[in-house]
């Protein structure tokens, strides 16, 4: 593997990368003829990880602990010129492809810091900053729980400043493009929120009362049954980011008013095919019973009963289902909860 050209020009630029990060923590000014010198050096690794072996990739930017990527890390910590930064999001996004292990090193530097700084920083380069967001989210996107000092900026001013920007309250109007990618930030963070009383994703819904745009935008992903944050080949929770998300909401009466009644509607309608499409065993319709069993505990779905009998027929013929154990304790729970719409004496 080292013999080849790839492993040759990767080595030699890692050694090179490393050369100037080491320069750039010696002075604080930049050496202006350096700019181009270091973007092509940049571009030629990022062409290395687009077109080189994986498992070249893999070997040789995890030797000696990921020393190359946590370099690139307190690199782009210390550079400040817009364009070669660009380039680097676009090497991080690619080193977040590799495996599971390279997010987890990324997860734990301080990576996630500096691009929560850009985040926040309102005059931040509109050019740069989907890449920051679509790294941010790659590196929460297998609800991996972050290191515990990070909290102190991943707090409830960050999750309410994405919602700031979802709904676009704050003074900046943000293109529908940073909206959406706001949205799978806001749904990649929130699974590693497994206490829900300790989420702040869902406090700071609770707070915001209105997020037309999110349920808009969470109904439409709801309804296409994939999960916008799942990358290709990474091991993550087996937790599909949207129902989970759209679940904690309806795990308490004050975020679940924020589904307009209408909405609601179409959520149930959603479910209901979900249920009548899935099959027998499959782990994606237990997760839709249990979010059905959400909607009638917390929201006002009695009020209007919508396609009650039709929910009824299809938990009573999941219920006499054979070997679905899991299936069969929800909607017995079902029975019981709301005894005066369904007939729980056959269990």
């Amino acid at each position: 593997m080292l013999e080849t050209n790839d492993a040759r020009d990767l080595m030699a630029i890692v050694e090179k990368l490393s050369d100037i990060k080491e320069d750039s923590q010696q002075r604080s000014w930049h050496l202006h003829e350096d700019l181009l010198a270091i973007t092509q050096l940049l571009k030629k690794l990022l062409n290395l990880l687009i077109n080189a072996s994986p498992d070249l990739n893999r070997w040789i930017l995890s030797r000696n602990h990921y020393e190359a990527c946590l370099d690139l890390v307190l690199y782009y910590q210390m550079e400040t010129r817009s364009s070669l930064r660009l380039i680097m999001l676009d090497i991080f996004a690619n080193i977040c492809s590799l495996d599971g292990h390279f997010l987890s090193e990324l997860l734990a530097s301080v990576l996630p810091l500096e691009l929560l700084r850009e985040v926040k920083d309102q005059s931040t380069d509109s050019e740069n900053l989907p890449s920051v967001i679509i790294v941010l989210c790659m590196l929460f996107s297998t609800g991996e729980n972050i290191p515990h000092n990070h909290y102190t900026y991943f707090n409830e001013d960050f999750t309410m400043l994405v919602l700031d920007i979802i709904e676009s309250d704050t003074e900046i109007i943000y293109s529908p493009e940073i909206s959406e990618l706001c949205i799978k930030l806001l749904l990649a963070f929130n699974l590693h929120l497994e206490v829900l009383k300790d989420n702040i994703c869902m406090k700071s819904v609770a707070k915001k009362k209105s997020c037309k745009y999110l349920t808009e935008h969470l109904l439409l992903l709801f309804n296409r049954g994939d999960d916008p944050v799942k990358l290709p080949d990474i091991k993550s929770v087996p937790t599909n980011s949207v129902i989970k998300f759209i679940s904690d909401i309806f795990s308490d009466t004050v975020t679940s008013n924020i589904f307009y009644t209408n909405d609601a509607k179409v959520l149930v309608d959603i479910v209901l095919r979900q249920l009548t499409d899935l099959s027998p065993g499959d782990f994606m319709r237990t997760e839709h019973l249990s979010l059905m069993q959400l909607v009638l505990l917390n929201s006002g779905y009695f009020e209007q009963q919508h396609r009650l009998q039709e929910l009824k027929s299809c938990l009573n013929r999941i219920y006499d289902e054979e070997n679905v154990i899991v299936d069969k304790d929800i909607i017995r729970q079902i029975y019981h909860q709301f005894p005066t719409y369904f007939d729980s004496s056959s269990c």
